[in-house]
């Protein structure tokens, strides 16, 4: 199989012009075409279908004109979540009305200030434009005036309203539809009833004003490798009479807090109990200096996969220990989990993470490794599962405001000792009002989580 081909043709699909936020027309579009390609090279899909629909909350803005970054005159590129760095632009439209929502709590951004003004609000308010999209503005008494925070200039119009607040801000949610994309091969022989699940998520982020986010490294480059690593196996699967089945899942609203795998937990293709190992792609098209392999369990990966990747000219190293894409939803289950990853830059959520700053050389060394990978799990000897630390919570969905609902909950875990039932909404989770699935993954004891029948 000529990988190289198959990458360039993935990662061409790929690119929409709107980039592939959750919900948007890029986003359904990359969808569909990986749906496509996948007919077309022959992907079988698993017996629940191809695709696997759900529902996930994300922010959305025009970013035209409340607030932008200014630091000796420069307005770096716009990026979508980090005020610190550089320049970011949220909806406003003269004439809004803008009061107090009651009820508010804390945002769920970094903390910025207006000038060197304290405001007298009280903490925790929350300053709301009354059409949608509109920005959440939440003062925060714990920035200090002579903090690192960045100063942000904003229209007279608003500067007056707010009254020299400062603030930290958050938009509404929406509601919206994505999917999960599945292709599966089968085993064989002694091994047949055991699963090997590949992922990757093919969401980026929505545009942002003018400015839109390719997401070239993030994650086109993952979800490119899982897709020709997936095609090089089925032409040529272990030799023997025994392997397990693959399952390859192209998760949804990763961005937004992995909406995706987590609804994949909740209604899993095959029985979670039958996976006996999770390789997740996110972010292998920049190779420097190594391949990063992120995990609880990282070391032993590094261990079984060291020859692997000395045959693809590649060194592998471990990385941190957390483990912040879907391969979380994994993890805190106890199944051997691993994230392949290729390291942070300068790129990372800007518009500047093109095609054409991927290292496809690293990139098509990296799918031909994980094609061997795929191979040594499959007919190789069982991986050791680790401890579970799993909160215990399935996602039932979500409710209208944009909040994560309770399906099921498992028996003897975190969820379960506080009396958290099926149906209830979370609606605050370690003090974030911006409630996603990864939020109980990053506490699996669940303190500061509030739930509402």
């Amino acid at each position: 199989m000529d990988v190289a081909s198959c990458l360039t043709a993935v990662l061409a699909g790929m690119t929409q012009p709107d980039g592939r936020g959750t919900g948007t027309p890029g986003g359904e579009a990359a969808i569909t075409f990986l749906t496509s390609e996948l007919d077309a090279r022959g992907l079988a899909a698993p017996r629940s279908g191809r695709i696997q629909a759900l529902f996930a909350a994300t922010r959305r803005s025009s970013g035209l004109g409340l607030l932008s970054w200014d630091r000796a005159g420069l307005e770096p590129p716009a990026r979508y979540d980090d005020l610190s760095e550089v320049l970011l632009r949220r909806t406003r439209t003269v004439g809004d009305g803008w009061d107090v929502v009651p009820g508010s709590g804390a945002g769920v951004y970094p903390h910025v200030r207006i000038d060197d003004t304290r405001s007298t609000a009280p903490r925790g308010t929350i300053l709301a434009a009354s059409g949608y999209p509109a920005a959440w503005l939440v003062h925060d008494d714990h920035v200090e005036p002579d903090g690192y925070l960045p100063q942000l200039r904003l229209d007279p119009e608003l500067r007056a309203e707010l009254g020299g607040r400062r603030f930290d801000f958050a938009l509404p949610s929406a509601v919206v539809p994505t999917a999960n994309v599945l292709a599966w091969i089968p085993g064989a022989g002694a091994l047949a009833d055991e699963v090997v699940l590949l992922g990757a998520h093919h969401d980026h982020l929505a545009p942002l004003g003018p400015h839109t986010f390719p997401g070239a490294d993030d994650n086109a480059s993952g979800t490119a490798a899982a897709l020709c690593a997936l095609a090089a196996y089925a032409e040529a699967p272990p030799k023997g009479p025994d392997h397990r089945a693959i399952l390859a899942v192209w998760f949804g609203a990763e961005e937004e807090g992995l909406w995706g795998s987590q609804a994949f937990v909740a209604e899993p293709a095959v029985p979670l109990e039958a996976v006996s190992a999770a390789l997740v792609l996110d972010m292998v098209g920049r190779l420097d200096g190594g391949l990063r392999i992120k995990g609880p369990d990282s070391g032993e990966w590094v261990t079984r996969l060291d020859q692997l990747a000395v045959a693809h000219g590649l060194v592998i190293l471990p990385g941190e220990a957390d483990h912040m894409s879907d391969d979380a939803s994994f993890a805190v289950l106890g199944i051997p989990t691993a994230h392949f990853f290729t390291g942070l830059h300068p790129d990372y959520h800007l518009p500047t993470d093109t095609v054409e700053r991927l290292d496809r050389v690293g990139l098509e060394r990296i799918t031909h490794l994980t094609a061997d990978t795929l191979r040594h799990l499959a007919a190789g000897p069982a991986l050791a599962r680790h401890e579970v630390t799993d909160a215990g919570i399935r996602l039932g969905g979500v409710s209208a405001s944009g909040h994560p609902i309770v399906g099921d909950v498992v028996p003897g875990t975190a969820a379960d000792r506080l009396g958290v039932v099926a149906g209830s909404t979370v609606i605050r989770c370690g003090g974030l009002d911006r409630i996603e699935p990864v939020r109980w993954l990053v506490d699996p004891n669940l303190w500061g989580c509030e739930f509402a029948p």
